[in-house]
């Protein structure tokens, strides 16, 4: 294949879907591997989002002290708070332990045999049976040390994306004009509140926000592209932490629109599952373990896929990457015979 053959955005996604769909040993293999870490997902997915239920009531009701006096009862009401300060603090914290601990090894070891088992079938020119994707010996060293890197980068951003979501939260439900309101209502009546300044303004902020996410959104999954390669280069490579993102960046030259696109295809698939969730309140009902269980598993094999593609984008970067090299320099050997 030349270099004018690469792999385009839609032809690297055919390319990845074809693995699990001509080999079948190559599923059962990743379903195998991947039930641990599908179990505990689910389990940390629930704990999550009851958690930030309970931050965004925490957030946008008053403090656990807070009264005001109702003109329609002439009585002073007094506002109570689901859950306090400290417990939220004590979840937190429960939820970065569960993450950066077990979560996190999980997911990184079912990685690691997501990408070994696909490069091996992926590259290899003859047929590869499930014995010889269980006799895979990864390496866990290099992989781990570049994940932290990945990590560390991916969280600056996530926290970003958490940020502004927060942000608009709080200020769609209008949290500083109705604690304004209620504490100053004496200057005021409601039939004198014009709440057409209201809408402009909640219509100018939701917008902004939406503006700023999708910003963000974009960013992280052009700069993803290659962390995620550097991981995967950590991985076949032997190679890792800083000179596996250089890797990274070298064969990944001239590909950061294609990167791009696949890793947006991949967050957008992820944030879809969650928002059903996260607003319908799955955490909170009585069937919402299943539903929670159904959106999780979709976002599981969302990331499989992710990082066969990663796979497919990878060798088609590096191979192309190569094939210049060897023009170019096919080209200067060129020159010079005509000289002389």
């Amino acid at each position: 294949m030349g270099t004018e053959e690469k792999l385009e955005f839609l032809d690297i996604l055919k390319e990845s879907l074809s693995i699990p769909y001509k080999h079948i040993s190559f599923i059962i293999f990743i379903l195998f591997a991947s039930l641990p870490f599908l179990f505990l997902s689910v389990f940390f997915e629930f704990i999550l989002q009851k958690t930030l239920f309970d931050t965004f009531n925490f957030i946008s009701s008053p403090s656990s002290d807070y009264s005001y006096f109702d003109w329609d009862t002439s009585i002073t009401v007094k506002v109570d708070v689901p859950v306090s300060k400290g417990h939220l603090f004590t979840e937190w914290i429960k939820l970065c332990f569960l993450y950066l601990g077990p979560c996190y090894l999980l997911g990184l070891i079912n990685i690691i045999m997501t990408v070994n088992a696909a490069s091996m079938i992926y590259a290899a020119e003859k047929p590869i049976s499930f014995r010889d994707l269980t006799r895979q010996k990864p390496r866990l060293k290099g992989p781990f040390i570049t994940s932290v890197y990945v990590l560390l980068l991916s969280t600056c951003i996530l926290l970003g994306l958490v940020g502004v979501v927060s942000n608009w939260y709080i200020l769609s439900k209008g949290f500083v004009r109705d604690y304004y309101y209620y504490n100053y209502n004496y200057y005021y009546s409601f039939s004198s509140y014009d709440h057409t300044i209201d809408y402009f303004v909640e219509s100018f902020i939701t917008i902004f926000h939406v503006a700023v996410f999708i910003t963000l959104l974009i960013k992280y999954s052009e700069w993803s592209a290659g962390w995620n390669t550097a991981l995967v280069i950590s991985i076949l490579e032997e190679t890792f932490g800083i000179e596996a993102f250089q890797l990274s960046a070298y064969f990944g030259r001239g590909s950061t629109q294609r990167g791009l696109r696949l890793m947006l295809v991949f967050s957008v698939w992820e944030i879809v599952l969650r928002l059903p969730c996260l607003f319908g309140k799955c955490s909170e009902r009585a069937g919402g373990m299943l539903f929670i269980y159904g959106s999780t598993s979709l976002i599981c094999i969302g990331n499989l896929m992710k990082w066969i593609v990663l796979v497919v984008y990878f060798f088609d970067c590096k191979k192309r990457i190569l094939e210049k090299k060897v023009d170019e320099e096919v080209g200067r050997k060129d020159v010079g015979v005509v000289h002389v």
